[in-house]
């Protein structure tokens, strides 16, 4: 049995959530711009409101009281276009690191930074059909972190759902725990489940009652009232759109909360230097005119993108299990990892008494991480092993391969009685870039043959 589905029984059980990490393994910023949203059902070009803002007790709140319509749907989300504009501006030159947006899930990032991204980008600052100059620049900055969503390991903008169901696990199927009030249920407040899954739809798209019976029903009142009394149908609309989209306001900065007050993982903060590093490069393009996206990637360029984002999800979760014991247990629990204690060490052999059977063949590569001092700079170093012959009388003798085979890194070794685990995956690799003789069958244009 692995660990996640014990977890899952343990919750199921006991009506709770239970860890499913020690450390948090993504940024959270401690000023991050959260965003809720609903779109009208089948047009996600056509927003019904968003709150917004990087204050939890004054968010932005801006909704179209005609969505349908070009200019009102454009019109009416100006406000946000600049409050999100002002807050990247106040990153970059306030130099106090990344913007970081917060979602309630992934598909609010797909379409609000997916699908407005790519929308507004593409719209013209002037002219008759002009959508004004804040529009464009935030179209271009949501694609950026349409772009960072797909790199693993980033943390540009989070779905905040996803995050915590990364972090914990609960006892429900994994579409039910997409819901972020009712994660954070499960998580803080176990006798508030039942309560948290009748809430609305945490966005984008809203539930069809909620549509049915208060979106409707307003937009006809404002029909009926927008010429002797405009206001009055303006605060109907108003009321029924801000109680949809507060709850999940609220459960957004709770999430914030729960995830900032954790310890983060060693090796989230190297990850979040990439992303402050292809922030700036977006923020010098934009700078200068030429922050150009691409919907569709050139053959030769999908596969890289595809290798390497195999690459970098594999190793993610390798550096995942590194930094944190819980996940490490799982990789145990299956049995590829080694763990145990050191009982012998004889020159670059070490002996080791496993804690559960490892039955792993003669050869198998595993890896142990250290921390060692490299040009006067304490670093990660990984120790690569062979295992010698199996068990023998209960002990896994393992042969030093590289990494701590000379007699002047002999001292990374770990001293008898310590305490290790092995996984059969080491540190990230640098691999140079190059082209394939010919493409992979998967990327020939339609109607070419292998």
């Amino acid at each position: 049995m692995t660990t996640d589905v014990l977890l899952a029984m343990h919750a199921n059980r006991y009506g709770r959530a239970f860890p499913a990490a020690r450390h948090r393994h993504v940024h959270v910023s401690k000023r991050p711009f959260v965003v809720v949203g609903y779109h009208l059902p089948g047009d996600p070009s056509a927003p019904i409101g968003v709150m917004f803002g990087d204050n939890p007790d004054r968010p932005g709140f801006t909704y179209a009281v005609e969505p349908t319509r070009w200019r009102n749907k454009i019109d009416s989300m100006e406000g946000f276009a600049r409050s999100l504009n002002r807050y990247i501006a106040g990153a970059i030159q306030g130099n106090n690191g990344a913007p970081q947006l917060l979602l309630a899930n992934q598909a609010a990032v797909e379409w609000l930074c997916g699908d407005i991204g790519r929308y507004w980008r593409g719209l013209d600052a002037d002219g008759q059909w002009g959508a004004g100059p804040s529009i464009p620049i935030a179209g271009a900055h949501l694609s950026y972190f349409a772009g960072a969503n797909r790199i693993p390991g980033s943390s540009a903008v989070l779905p905040l759902a996803d995050v915590l169901t990364l972090h914990w696990a609960t006892g429900r199927l994994a579409t039910l725990d997409r819901r972020l009030g009712v994660a954070l249920a499960w998580i803080q407040r176990p006798d508030d489940i039942a309560a948290a899954e009748a809430e609305l739809s945490d966005g984008p798209v809203p539930d069809a009652t909620w549509e049915q019976q208060e979106y409707l029903v307003s937009l006809r009142a404002y029909e009926r009232h927008k010429g002797p009394d405009r206001q009055l149908a303006m605060k109907i609309i108003d009321g029924a759109v801000r109680s949809a989209l507060e709850p999940t306001w609220c459960h957004a900065w709770q999430a914030h909360e729960l995830l900032y007050g954790m310890s983060e993982a060693e090796t989230v903060g190297e990850r979040w230097e990439r992303d402050l590093a292809r922030f700036r490069l977006h923020a010098e393009r934009l700078r200068a005119g030429q922050a150009r996206f691409r919907s569709i990637l050139p053959l030769l360029d999908a596969y890289n993108h595809i290798d390497r984002v195999e690459r970098m999800t594999a190793e993610l979760h390798h550096a995942m299990a590194f930094d944190d014991d819980i996940i490490m247990a799982a990789h145990v629990a299956r049995g590829a990892a080694l763990s145990g204690i050191v009982t012998a060490r004889n020159g670059r052999t070490l002996a080791i008494r496993p804690d559960l059977p490892f039955e792993r063949a003669a050869g198998t590569r595993l890896w142990w991480r250290t921390r060692a001092t490299i040009k006067n700079r304490e670093r990660h170093v990984f120790v690569e092993l062979r295992v010698r012959a199996g068990l023998t009388n209960d002990l896994v003798e393992l042969d030093v391969v590289r990494g701590a085979a000379t007699s002047a890194t002999r001292n990374r070794l770990p001293a008898v009685g310590t305490h290790i685990v092995c996984p059969p995956f080491g540190g990230p690799k640098f691999i140079r870039r190059s082209m394939p003789d010919e493409l992979p069958w998967t990327h020939l244009p339609a109607g070419v043959t292998p």
